[in-house]
């Protein structure tokens, strides 16, 4: 690289991007560049991708054609590099032939090599991406949400495979930290001014299911959590929680646990048999009530978030009502 590249992020799609892009700036900055917040200052732009849904795809074509376009002509010592979801999403050859000005892929999460990657050091370039891996502890990070909340990612990838849903194909199987790695981040993190802590993965009740076989280790992980020895006092939210991975023992920690909030993310996404057995959700209306029903019981003060899918094929105006009716009944 040039003698102290100053480098200018933008960051597209959910938290968990926001975690790489983090990941990408920690690389960069430990490897002598600087960052700017000013794009006219930058000598590299970094482009942190989304490609989950149709309006994300164009959100993410935009920006690429609008760095190429205006960005890169008032220097051809400019550098831009497009990261993330799109490089694992769009073949090889579209991206090349899409976007040849373009001069460094990275895909999935690069950012403990992009350093080397753009000096070449590693291949990447043009014609081809980083290997994905899941970080740990020792990676430098530059935390970029407010002092007081962080992202804290334990896993990446899915198993779930819902009939709807790319994450699988973009971002591979689910892949865990050990609770020991994401226990030190939490110290690390906490013990550096954040009283928020933002459990994320596509899945995070999953978590440790790639090691275990079994639901669990989110249990374990917040029991351990709750007992972190910290200079500071900090709270949990757990988000991206899946129905059918609750039991009986994570309802417990939840409630009784001294740092976990009683706010809980659950995506339901549908509650008719037929619709969600069509979408492979691995649970039926019966477990989604029964699990609301104990939630709300072992929690009265709890704050339930969710997301519904309307318009999935075959849903008719039955489901429809069955959904709307469920939503009107459990508030």
């Amino acid at each position: 690289m040039n003698k102290s590249p100053k480098v200018f992020f933008v960051n597209l799609g959910c938290p968990k991007n926001l975690v790489e892009t983090e990941l990408m700036a920690g690389n960069l900055l430990t490897s002598g560049c600087s960052l700017v917040m000013d794009e006219t200052e930058a000598d590299i732009a970094v482009i942190n991708t989304c490609c989950f849904l149709p309006e994300a795809r164009t959100e993410t074509f935009n920006t690429i054609k609008a760095y190429c376009k205006h960005w890169k002509k008032f220097s051809r010592t400019r550098k831009l590099v497009v990261a993330g979801c799109l490089v694992e999403w769009m073949p090889e050859k579209e991206r090349l032939m899409q976007f040849p000005q373009v001069d460094v892929w990275a895909g999935g999460n690069a950012g403990r090599h992009l350093a080397e990657i753009i000096s070449g050091k590693l291949p990447g370039g043009a014609t081809g991406c980083a290997s994905s891996y899941l970080y740990d502890h020792t990676v430098p990070r530059l935390q970029m949400t407010l002092p007081h909340v962080a992202y804290l990612k334990i896993a990446d990838g899915c198993d779930n495979c819902c009939s709807y849903c790319a994450i699988p194909g973009i971002r591979g199987k689910l892949t865990s930290r050990t609770v020991d790695s994401v226990l030190q981040e939490a110290a690390m993190l906490v013990n550096n001014g954040v009283r928020e802590l933002v459990l994320i993965a596509q899945d995070i009740t999953a978590f440790g299911m790639d090691r275990t076989g079994r639901i669990g280790e989110l249990s374990r992980l917040l029991r351990e959590l709750d007992k972190l020895p910290t200079q500071n006092d900090f709270k949990i939210r757990l988000l991206y929680t899946h129905p059918a991975h609750y039991d009986d023992e994570l309802i417990e920690v939840i409630a009784t646990g001294k740092r976990v909030l009683h706010y809980l993310d659950i995506p339901l996404q549908h509650i008719d048999d037929t619709v969600l057995a069509r979408m492979g959700r691995k649970v039926d209306s019966a477990g989604v009530d029964a699990l609301l029903q104990k939630l709300r019981a072992a929690m009265p003060d709890i704050t339930l978030r969710t997301t519904f899918i309307t318009g999935f094929p075959g849903e008719g105006d039955r489901e429809y009502d069955i959904l709307k009716n469920f939503i009107s009944r459990q508030r």
